[in-house]
């Protein structure tokens, strides 16, 4: 007996969809994920400490991006950007200032927000080329890093020291 045109259609579906959808799908960090280098091997050196931050109150992925929420004092914020300031090889350094204030959730997520204080925001800069070594060597392919800080928060920006070598790129006035 011969299956319908249309059978062979969706059983071809069904097995690139279900090995895709964890992939193609969004995942949720909760505070007391605890990622790995294992896990992240393009992170640039640094990032894995940031990431385990007990004041992390959230975090997601969707495909190569990773956003990690925190909330905490003034004092916990400048610790944070010393060593934000500190990682090597990453695009640059930016601190991002975003008015009101900020709240920690998933982009398809269907429930409030966690109130957070800033976020650090990852992904690999562009496509390597087939032949690029990065292609090969995750850990080699250059990585882009900033940090967001919601001004209407916990953390008075005027009272923060920036660390030398961080670019502050304040709101649109508009």
């Amino acid at each position: 007996m011969r299956a319908a045109p249309w059978a062979a259609g969706l059983a071809a579906l069904v097995l690139w969809a279900v090995p895709c959808a964890p992939a193609r799908a969004d995942g949720d960090y909760g505070p007391g994920y605890r990622f790995s280098t294992k896990r992240h091997p393009e992170w640039p050196a640094g990032m894995l400490e940031l990431a385990n931050l007990t004041n992390r109150v959230h975090g997601f992925f969707c495909g190569a991006q990773h956003v990690l929420f925190y909330r905490g004092t003034g004092p916990e914020f400048q610790q944070f950007l010393k060593k934000y300031a500190a990682i090597e090889g990453i695009a640059a350094h930016r601190l991002l200032l975003q008015p009101g204030k900020g709240s920690a959730k998933s982009p398809r997520s269907k429930t409030e927000g966690i109130p957070c204080d800033w976020e650090i925001y990852g992904y690999p800069a562009g496509r390597p080329a087939a032949d690029d070594p990065a292609v090969a060597d995750p850990g080699k392919r250059p990585y882009v890093l900033e940090v967001v800080l919601w001004l209407g928060g916990a953390i008075k920006f005027e009272n923060l020291e920036i660390p030398k070598g961080i670019e502050v790129v304040s709101p649109d006035p508009r």
